[in-house]
């Protein structure tokens, strides 16, 4: 997990082989604030998300002396990436679900899809490489759980949201180097 001074990103238990959630956390002279996975961020007043978001802008507050509550004044910044930070979270628990895709991220966020595309694209990214980068991660790890050990590669590729086992094997040679068979050997 990545600490920071007065912030941090960490990662809760896991659940199962897939990938876990992950809660924002921020100190300041109020105490603790967490936003979870559970939280719906389109429902957090402004000042919040802009603490929230300024712990890991400025964790230590070095831009102005005084940590996090020191940038409110980026409230818009604050709250696109609060709203990054629930969209991965919202992929990260709807993973298994083939039809998870642009359209149904953005009607459940209340967002065009021009406006989830821009919200990845800031951060050097997009949703689809986004989706599909966690969806490789879940089935790398599952792949390797002993618990999955019993399972065909097509389950696994299926619970990670991969509708046809052909495509998921390119895509995962071309991430991993290897094929999923080969992953699980320990191979990569």
């Amino acid at each position: 997990s990545l600490h920071t001074y007065a912030g941090s990103i960490s990662p809760r238990k896991p659940r199962g082989p897939f990938l876990a959630p992950c809660a924002l956390s921020a100190t300041d002279n109020h105490g603790v604030d967490t936003i979870s996975a559970e939280d719906d961020v389109r429902a957090l007043p402004a000042a919040r998300l802009e603490r929230l978001a300024g712990a890991l802008a400025d964790p230590a507050g070095a831009s102005t002396g005084a940590g996090a509550p020191g940038l409110r004044a980026d409230g818009r910044r604050a709250r696109r990436d609060a709203l990054h930070l629930a969209i991965c979270r919202h992929l990260d628990r709807h993973l298994g679900d083939p039809g998870l895709g642009l359209d149904r991220v953005a009607a459940a966020f209340a967002l065009s899809r021009r406006s989830l595309q821009a919200l990845f694209a800031e951060r050097g990214s997009s949703f689809t490489a986004e989706l599909q980068h966690r969806r490789l991660a879940a089935a790398a790890a599952a792949l390797r759980a002993p618990a999955s050990a019993h399972l065909p590669i097509a389950h696994i590729a299926l619970a990670a949201g991969f509708a046809d086992p052909a495509p998921f094997s390119r895509a995962f040679k071309a991430r991993y180097g290897t094929t999923p068979g080969g992953w699980r050997r320990g191979e990569g």
